[in-house]
């Protein structure tokens, strides 16, 4: 049973809906797995708790969820 963790910004429910169906899809297809044996697990980062270079990093796609 593939299980995938995913961590990213926190997106809107419909592009992580999206992305898990896209992700199963592949596995599906390329691994052989049934896609009911299939987890998607999505972790949200938090958009102040990420830094590069010593120097908080803001995401900037336009679907990231600000808290």
């Amino acid at each position: 049973m593939p299980i995938v963790f995913l961590h990213q910004f926190n997106r809107p429910a419909e592009v992580k809906a999206k992305v898990a169906e896209r992700v199963t899809d592949v596995l599906v297809e390329e691994c052989k797995v049934p896609a009911d044996q299939i987890e998607v697990i999505f972790v949200d980062l938090p958009t102040d708790g990420y830094f590069k270079g010593g120097k908080l990093f803001a995401p900037t796609a336009a679907n990231v969820v600000r808290k």
